[in-house]
């Protein structure tokens, strides 16, 4: 997901949608990602920080190590907030 900052409104805006599983990287893990990243984002900036809130959603399929069956895991994080620092002040 690439979010365009020039074009980011003052009061913010919602992004929706999915990724690709791959976006995981788990080439080499017992973890495989058997559904896209669902996202539901709101994103707003303040000066050089952006600032998203909103809710993760994916599938994983996990082996259970005692009986070594494979099982599907949602992992679902309905409240996060992320924060990133840019270091280039915002241009008005």
């Amino acid at each position: 997901m690439k979010i365009d900052l020039a074009n980011l409104p003052d009061e913010g805006q919602h992004f929706e949608g999915e990724l690709p599983p791959e976006v995981f990287d788990l080439q080499e893990s017992d973890i495989i990602s058997v559904s896209a990243l669902e996202y539901s984002l709101f994103t707003q900036r303040f000066d050089t920080e952006l600032l998203l809130n909103g809710s993760l959603q994916a599938t994983f399929e996990l082996t259970c190590m005692r009986s070594l069956h494979s099982f599907k895991q949602t992992i679902s994080m309905p409240s996060v907030a992320v924060q990133h620092r840019n270091r280039q002040r915002r241009r008005n």
